[in-house]
C-alpha cells in the first residue's frame, strides 16, 4: 500500500506556471554570500574579519570555513520554533537537530498524509464530488458543494491552499471506498495505519485537516523527525503528489470546466531557492509550522521542518536553516 482564515490554512490543473525565483544573492560570490550568512544565523559580526567597502578585501574560503565551523554553523542558529530538523534524503543523515524527536501538534502538515492515503486507496473513477458535509469544517473555501474534481487536481487544490473543506471532502470520498464505518473515521484509521508502517512513531491522526479539536487537543501529533521521513518517503517514491506545493500559484478546471485558482499559504517561497515543495500548518495549540524540501546540489534533495514556531517566524526559521545549510555544501565543494 502505498500521491482559515489563518487558524489552519486554505486552488492545480496542469501547472504551466514559474517555478520558485531564485534570489540574485545566491548568484554572488562566496565570501559575501558566507559572510551575510554567519550575520543572519545569529553567530555575530565579532567573528568575522572588520571589512569596509573602500578595503575590498576578499574572504578566502578557507577562511570562511574555519569561522563557518568554528562553532558548527548550525550550532547558534537562532529560531522561534520548539523543534526543527534538517535533514538529507539521500543518505538519511541529520545535519540538524533541535527537539527533532519530540511530539508536537502537526496542524495542516497533517494534509500531506492525507494526500498519500488518499491516493493509494482510489477507486478506479478517481472523481471526487464535493459533499455538502465538507463545509462543516473550520476555514475559508472556494469550493462550492456538488463541484467534482478529478482527485489528483483537488489534492494540488488541497495542499497548495491548505483547504480544510478540501480535505474533508477527500476523505468522505475516498474513505467511502475503504468501508468499515463512517467514511471519515475509516479514512482517519488508514491515515494512522500507514504512518505506523511508514515508522512514523510519533505520529497519530483524529482528523484529516490537522485542525484543532478543542482547547487541548490538536487534530494530529508528530515528530519533526517523522515528518521528515514522510517527505523523504514522498519525495522518493511519488513526488508528483506535492510538486504542485513547489509553485507560488496553481490553476485547477473542475470536470464541470470551472477554473479555480489557488494562491500557495508558504509566502517564503521566492526566498527558497531550488523550493521542490513545501507545506504550511498552523493553528492555536500548534502555532507556526513549515516543513520543505528542497535540492542543495544536483538532484540532491533535503527536508527542513519547524515545529511549534509562530505564524511569521516559521518562515524566517526555514529560510535561516536553508541559507545555512547552503552554506555547509559551499565551504565543502
Amino acid at each position: 500500500m502505498y500521491k482559515t482564515p489563518m487558524k489552519n490554512e486554505d486552488v492545480v490543473t496542469d501547472i504551466a506556471l514559474k517555478p520558485a525565483y531564485i534570489p540574485a544573492v545566491w548568484k554572488k560570490n562566496l565570501p559575501i554570500i558566507a559572510g551575510m550568512f554567519l550575520i543572519i544565523l545569529g553567530l555575530g559580526t565579532a567573528t568575522l574579519p572588520y571589512i569596509t567597502d573602500r578595503d575590498h578585501v576578499d574572504l578566502e574560503v578557507a577562511e570562511l570555513a574555519e569561522i563557518a565551523t568554528q562553532p558548527n554553523i548550525y550550532e547558534n542558529i537562532n529560531l522561534e520554533a520548539r523543534s526543527a530538523i534538517v535533514y538529507d534524503i539521500k543518505s538519511g543523515e541529520i545535519f540538524f537537530g533541535r527537539n527533532e524527536d519530540v511530539q508536537l501538534p502537526l496542524a495542516s502538515i497533517a494534509k500531506i498524509m492525507t494526500a498519500l492515503v488518499a491516493v493509494h486507496n482510489k477507486s478506479g473513477d478517481d472523481t471526487v464530488k464535493v459533499a455538502s458535509g465538507a463545509f462543516e469544517t473550520e476555514g475559508a473555501t472556494s469550493l462550492a458543494v456538488g463541484e467534482r474534481w478529478h482527485l489528483s487536481d483537488l489534492i494540488d487544490q488541497t495542499l497548495v491552499s491548505s483547504s480544510n473543506t478540501g480535505a474533508v471532502a477527500i476523505a468522505m470520498s475516498v474513505g467511502s471506498n475503504i468501508g468499515g464505518g463512517k467514511p471519515t473515521s475509516s479514512f482517519v484509521d488508514f491515515m494512522n495505519t500507514y504512518a505506523a508502517e511508514l515508522g512514523l512513531e510519533k505520529t497519530y491522526f483524529l482528523n484529516p485537516t490537522g485542525l484543532d479539536e478543542g482547547h487541548d487537543l490538536a487534530g494530529a501529533y508528530g515528530s519533526a523527525l517523522d515528518v521528515a521521513r514522510l517527505l523523504s518517503f514522498i519525495t522518493k517514491y511519488n513526488p508528483e503528489l506535492i510538486r504542485a506545493t513547489g509553485f507560488q500559484t496553481v490553476r485547477a478546471v473542475t470536470l464541470d470546466n470551472v477554473i479555480k485558482d489557488a494562491k500557495n499559504t508558504n509566502t517564503s517561497i521566492q526566498r527558497l531557492p531550488f523550493l521542490r515543495a513545501g507545506k504550511t500548518g498552523y493553528t492555536d495549540l500548534a502555532g507556526g509550522n513549515l516543513a520543505i524540501v528542497f535540492d542543495v546540489g544536483l538532484d540532491h534533495p533535503v527536508v527542513a521542518v519547524v515545529l511549534g514556531s509562530s505564524i511569521h517566524g516559521r518562515f524566517t526559521d526555514i529560510e535561516r536553516l536553508v541559507q545555512a545549510t547552503f552554506l555547509k555544501y559551499k565551504l565543502q565543494e
